[in-house]
């Protein structure tokens, strides 16, 4: 049972990083407004439309990344590997959230938990320490 809800875990917190990365690259959710008379005029405009630089492109690519190899951990057979592999993935989004914390950073830490709680519930049956 704690394995299933480690995966289930591991299946929410992977998509949640695909998800919202493909939605800062893809989605209109960045606003410039600027006074036009009376009134405040927005401009909502994409990540790639507003001229993001190729580091963010490339950390939003490995956020995505990240979640695709947190799903992929699901269906793995070696225990090592499905630890390895969630805690590379929890690792490497506490390491962006860190790098981005004033900035897109912040978006990732709900599936940053998720990954964590899947990653500290993975206790597979067979456990034997001297597989890590």
């Amino acid at each position: 049972m704690r394995e299933n809800r480690a995966s289930l875990f591991a299946i929410a917190g992977g998509l949640l990083h695909i998800v919202l990365a493909g939605s800062l690259l893809f989605l209109p959710v960045f606003a410039t407004c600027f006074p036009q008379g009376q009134e405040m005029v927005c401009e909502r405009q994409t990540y790639l439309q507003q001229g993001g630089n190729l580091i963010g492109l490339g950390f939003l690519l490995l956020m995505i990344v990240v979640g695709l190899i947190a799903i992929l951990s699901t269906r793995l057979e070696n225990p090592s590997q499905v630890r390895r592999l969630r805690w590379l993935a929890v690792v490497v989004t506490v390491g962006f959230t860190i790098i981005g914390a004033w900035g897109i950073g912040l978006f990732f830490i709900p599936g940053g938990l998720l990954l964590l709680l899947s990653a500290l519930l993975y206790a597979p049956d067979s456990f034997n320490p001297r597989e890590i």
